[in-house]
């Protein structure tokens, strides 16, 4: 055997021992990393060289992708945890409202007292039944294979028969609505689909509003866009981030029995129809902006 050969295979052994300490070292961090939860430690060489550098690159882009992964997951559960409690409580409330009225009408002996019991126990139902195809709808409406037959249709129609029905309402509520509303602009959309969404903003309106509104519909910025405006009463607390959540109220929603589904199935409508909707909030003034 040769000097140089000998040499080569004493530079071959020493390399081998060397790749195998640095794979155990690497095998020991990957086992520390699995058996701890909620570490930020990402597999690290004493050594670079050689192949063993792409591949600890590579294994810690897996490590990243898995810890992501596992949040959005801890959220999501979270996210489940707080609809499920919110949906009882939608549920809960009305209940023991209804089994209350059940008990004064068995109690009351006097007949008008029992009419105006069995009135109020009638919207009662209606509101709990309402919550409840809320909930069956939010199930249909995220269900992926769920699609809408779109057609080519101009919106504005559509808005002003909901500006009419809305009309007396608002009035009633002192608010006063300024509309400005545009017949160009045709879209590809779903009539049904919109005047929902239509119905559910100006329940937001009624809702929420005060004093004033406003309605714009027209051709903007290259674009159709619908937008509605309303003064807030200075007991509304809305945050326009979470304003369409699932299930997210005002604190004063809450209170009169939303659910907090309206404006979540408004979202999710729209962008089904491959349009978009945002909100922000001004001063008092909370904005909510439909791009087609």
């Amino acid at each position: 055997m040769s000097v140089l050969l000998f040499i080569i295979i004493i530079f071959l052994l020493g390399l081998l021992g060397f790749l195998s300490y640095q794979i155990k070292v690497l095998k020991d961090q990957l086992a520390y990393i699995n058996k701890t939860e909620r570490t930020n430690k990402r597999l690290s060489l004493s050594f670079h060289g050689f192949f063993l550098d792409h591949l600890v690159k590579e294994i810690n882009i897996f490590i990243d992708r898995a810890k992501a992964k596992e949040e959005d997951l801890a959220y999501e559960q979270e996210k489940i945890k707080n609809q499920i409690t919110s949906i009882s409580h939608d549920l809960r409330t009305p209940l023991t409202s209804l089994v209350g009225y059940l008990d004064l009408l068995e109690k009351t002996k006097d007949p008008d007292q029992g009419l105006a019991y069995i009135e109020i126990l009638k919207k009662k139902t209606s509101s709990l039944q309402k919550l409840v195809v809320d909930f069956y709808d939010i199930s249909l409406l995220e269900d992926k294979n769920y699609q809408l037959d779109l057609e080519d249709l101009n919106p504005s129609y559509i808005l002003e028969d909901l500006l009419m029905e809305y009309a007396k309402d608002l009035e009633s509520r002192g608010i006063s609505l300024d509309v400005e509303i545009s017949k160009q602009g045709n879209i590809y959309s779903n009539s049904q689909a919109l005047a929902r969404v239509y119905g559910n903003l100006l329940s937001n309106i009624k809702n929420h509003g005060y004093q004033e509104a406003k309605i714009v519909h027209q051709l903007q910025d290259g674009s159709l866009q619908s937008i509605f405006s309303n003064r807030l009463n200075v007991d509304e607390k809305i945050d326009p981030n979470k304003l369409f959540e699932k299930f997210y109220t005002g604190q004063k929603s809450r209170n009169k029995g939303s659910s907090g589904i309206g404006m979540y199935a408004s979202k999710v409508l729209l962008e089904k129809m491959g349009h978009q909707i945002s909100a922000s909030l001004e001063s008092d003034f909370l904005t909510i902006t439909i791009i087609y």
